[in-house]
């Protein structure tokens, strides 16, 4: 999967500087691994600049296997100071963010801990999600195929 691409379709598609996935307690795997391959709970920062995974401690080493490319930043003390600081360092002045996903208290906590523009949208990654790529439209080939057989061999005839 061309990863990178993914990514800098979702910068087009937006009109901020950065757009933040935010999976913890699986609230949006499904965006995190279209975009990076990764299956643990975090947040992704996602810019023209490049991505910025963060996760913690229990997923570091995943990070390392499923995303070796990619910067991680690891948790200290919360995914709210450390998505803070990342912002920070980054230059974001405003930032794009899914309300479908992410908690409105959480939009609210954000607002109140940097001085850049929240952009609530949609869920612009779900979109990109619906086009498959050729690797995609091959796997779920290869899916039904398996299923088939597996019938197959269930139901007689």
């Amino acid at each position: 999967m061309n990863y990178s691409k993914r990514c800098d379709a979702l910068t087009e598609k937006i009109e901020a500087d950065a757009f933040l996935v935010y999976n913890i307690e699986g609230s949006d795997l499904p965006s995190i691994y279209y975009l990076t391959g990764f299956t643990g709970e975090g947040a992704l920062l996602v810019s023209a600049k490049g991505q910025i995974l963060i996760t913690d401690s229990r997923y570091i080493e995943q990070a390392s296997r499923e995303v070796p490319d990619l910067p991680v930043r690891q948790v200290s003390g919360s995914y709210l100071d450390e998505i803070v600081a990342a912002i920070r360092e980054s230059g974001i002045a405003r930032l794009a963010l899914s309300g479908v996903r992410m908690c409105y208290s959480m939009v609210n906590k954000l607002r109140e801990k940097t001085d850049v523009e929240i952009v609530v949208t949609e869920d612009p990654v779900s979109n990109l999600r619906i086009v498959k790529e050729p690797e995609e439209i091959d796997r779920i080939r290869a899916a039904v195929k398996l299923t088939e057989e597996s019938l197959d061999q269930l139901v007689p005839g």
